[in-house]
């Protein structure tokens, strides 16, 4: 009765699993045959069901003998559900068809897309952080160094705080509060913060280990030193000062040196100058891209206060604008227009080229224009790297002369000069002088303003002076000039004459001077540059740029700089050319007409009050900066020789040079000039051009007789004197039968 009752029990609970199964698409759970298929349905069974269940669950340890029944009822229980569900095709796989294995691949491939997507979004995100580490760590250093100064103030008056507070009387005051109550922190809490104040210190020294290192490696080149600026000047302002530069290169530059003497003279503050952009040039260049505006505010802050823009508060102020009078010396400024600028507080002057007397003014205006001209005014560093690289190149070739050859087109259309010209190309040439309004002279007789001098020599007339003057077929010629009137049909006889001719085009390469391609004041620049360091400097024609560039030769040393007598150079090319002077007839003559004032010597700036036009340019010859010694020839013999003129011993001399009869005369000291460049640049040969005339007077005072000296001394004077007069004789000599070169 029992082995039935228990296998009737048996069915029917397999039948009950079987029901649940089917009914339900979940998948049974093999692992827990005790829990889900036993006690869901004892809730539901009637009371001997529940006797026959529930001893195999909860009273397994009480019965022994009845725990081996009931343990082998589970598992039939589990077995017979297994074989209904595999039965049933529940768990049979889905055959694949071409659907779904495009389906895989699809989702396969977007997978790794997105995947791919992702890496590479990460890789930007971490670069992005990196850089945005690295301008954040720039700019605490920046901010490290604009500080430095003010901590270094900070610790000097806690120094002075601590030593006032020392020496008062200290008295210790003593709270007696109640302890404050303890705050327990549990052990976790205290080891998450520690933890976390590691990891913040350890990533914040990562940060800035990693960032240092990526700066020391970006700027490991070496530094240059910081630039120790003037102090500002502080006045009060009686205006502001607009100006907008006419004309090339040069005469912009004398213009802007003209300015800020203008604005040191009335108190002014000056706006940075407008370079010209509406003449024949056309140069859309501004004054940063020429010259270097950092350097030019910030050498000239205590003399002149110069902005960049022009503030807001002004521009309630009307514009006045005007051209100030041509040549105004202190005066006029003063009195005229400085109540302009009291009363308008902003003045625009639209004309800036020789608005300023070359003499007649203070001293000190004189030398703060020779200043704003050699050191104020500097170029770019790319101009003057590319120039210096110029430079090198020509030295490396060997001595050159840079011949400012100034036949362009603008300079014949300018003056008139249509000498050797087809009568097309002087047709053209009058048009283009009456398309420019701003050139005043239209109808302009071409032959009789070469005769008066005041045209350019033509390249074949520079090729017989270059001779003339001594010039030798191998001499090196830098060409310091634009596009030449006429191309290379005009230069044909001047490269057959003098095959080593060369210009920038011809050393650099095309990329090094794409940059500076349509803006004429930067090639300017660079022929500038060239034309200052060369050995030897020729202008064909006296203008802006001759001017300047030959002041900047006398401050650098008295450089050689020829000057060309035009006016006699014409007569002297036409009794040439009309085979009234022989060849060697006209060489003569030709240095002839420039010997003295001609060859970039010191002298004194020639003054002509009532005519400013004709006498001596002050950027040609800024004798207030050179400092030209005014000692004659017979203080130079003096000074040589130990002795006086009157036959007494000078003790200044005497402390200066100290001779001795086995040494040679030195040459002066350069105590004696007050400067460094004219005693390195006086030499036997500019000697000579003082002393000529002069070897009588010096055997005299080589012979004289004086209370102190004697026999022995006369003779070694004699003897000094000899070994000057004929290292004279020599240099005359040599010079005359070599070139000027």
């Amino acid at each position: 009765m029992n082995n039935n009752a228990e296998a009737a029990q048996e069915e029917e609970f397999s039948e009950w699993v079987v029901i649940q199964t089917s009914s339900t698409s979940s998948p049974v759970d093999a692992s827990s045959p005790l829990s889900s298929p036993i006690s869901q349905p004892s809730q539901g069974r009637d009371d001997d069901d529940e006797d026959s269940v529930v001893p195999v669950v909860e009273e397994e340890e009480e019965d022994e003998s009845s725990s081996t029944v009931n343990q082998s009822f589970p598992w039939r229980v589990i077995e017979t559900a297994k074989k209904r569900l595999k039965d049933s095709g529940i768990f049979e796989r889905a055959p694949c068809n071409y659907v779904s294995s495009t389906r895989v691949f699809w989702s396969f491939t977007l997978i790794c897309g997105f995947s791919l997507v992702s890496s590479l979004v990460y890789v930007k995100i971490v670069r992005w952080w990196r850089r945005l580490q690295e301008e954040k760590l720039r700019f605490l250093l920046l901010q490290l160094k604009e500080k430095d100064q003010k901590i270094k103030e900070l610790i000097i008056e806690i120094g002075r705080l601590n030593e006032s507070i020392s020496s008062r009387r200290r008295v210790r005051v003593t709270h007696n509060k109640p302890p404050s109550p303890r705050v327990t922190k549990s052990r976790s809490q205290v080891w998450f913060f520690r933890v976390c104040s590691c990891i913040l210190v350890w990533t914040c020294l990562f940060q800035l280990f990693t960032g240092l290192t990526n700066q020391i490696s970006r700027f490991s080149l070496p530094v240059e030193p910081v630039r120790l600026l003037p102090p500002r000047r502080n006045y009060t302002s009686n205006g502001i000062l607009r100006v907008s530069c006419n004309g090339g290169l040069n005469q912009m530059r004398a213009a802007i040196c003209d300015m800020v003497t203008i604005a040191r003279l009335l108190n002014l503050t000056l706006l940075v100058p407008e370079l010209d952009k509406k003449s024949f040039w056309a140069d859309p260049s501004d004054f940063e891209d020429v010259f270097d505006i950092n350097h030019f505010i910030d050498s000239l802050r205590d003399e002149v206060r110069i902005i960049r823009k022009l503030p807001k508060r002004y521009s309630r102020y009307k514009l006045f604008q005007m051209p100030p009078v041509s040549w105004s010396n202190e005066k006029y400024y003063l009195h005229k227009l400085l109540p302009r600028f009291r009363k308008h507080k902003v003045i625009h002057f639209n004309r800036s080229d020789t608005r300023l007397a070359n003499n007649g003014l203070s001293l000190h205006l004189q030398r703060l224009r020779c200043r704003v001209n050699f050191q104020g005014l500097r170029f770019t560093p790319r101009i003057e790297a590319l120039g210096a690289k110029l430079v090198q190149i020509l030295q490396q070739r060997g001595p050159f002369v840079a011949l400012h050859l100034r036949y362009e087109m603008d300079m014949l259309a300018f003056s008139g000069c249509t000498h050797g010209c087809t009568e097309k190309e002087a047709e053209e040439l009058k048009k283009m002088r009456y398309a420019y309004p701003w050139w005043k002279e239209k109808e302009i007789v071409s032959k009789e303003r070469r005769v008066q001098g005041r045209c350019p020599l033509t390249p074949e007339e520079a090729v017989l002076v270059l001779k003339a003057l001594g010039f030798q077929k191998d001499t090196q010629i830098y060409i310091a000039a634009g596009d030449i009137y006429g191309g290379e049909r005009r230069l044909a006889l001047l490269k057959e004459s003098f095959p080593r001719i060369v210009k920038k085009e011809m050393l650099l390469d095309p990329k090094e001077l794409q940059q500076f391609q349509n803006h004429s004041s930067q090639m300017a620049a660079l022929d500038f540059i060239v034309s200052v360091a060369s050995d030897t400097f020729i202008p064909t024609y006296y203008g802006n740029m001759a001017k300047v560039v030959e002041g900047h030769r006398r401050y650098h040393g008295f450089k050689k700089t020829i000057l060309l007598n035009r006016k006699r150079l014409v007569e002297l090319l036409d009794l040439h050319k009309n085979k009234t002077l022989s060849w060697d007839q006209f060489a003569v003559y030709v240095k002839e007409a420039h010997e003295g004032r001609r060859m970039g010597e010191p002298t004194h700036r020639k003054v002509i009050s009532d005519k400013p036009k004709e006498e001596d340019y002050f950027y040609a010859n800024p004798q207030e900066f050179t400092r030209v010694p005014t000692v004659n020839a017979h203080d130079h013999l003096c000074l040589l020789l130990n002795v006086t003129p009157r036959g007494v011993a000078s003790p200044r001399v005497s402390r200066r040079i100290r001779l001795e009869s086995s040494r040679e005369p030195p040459l002066p000291d350069k105590s004696f000039f007050g400067d460094d460049s004219m005693a390195t640049t006086f030499s036997f040969c500019s000697l000579d051009n003082r002393l000529r005339g002069d070897i009588v007077f010096t055997r005299k005072l080589a012979a004289y007789k004086t209370p102190k000296t004697t026999m022995a001394d006369r003779k070694a004077a004699r003897e000094r004197s000899n070994r000057i007069i004929k290292r004279i004789m020599q240099e005359r000599r040599r010079s005359s039968r070599t070139s000027y070169f």
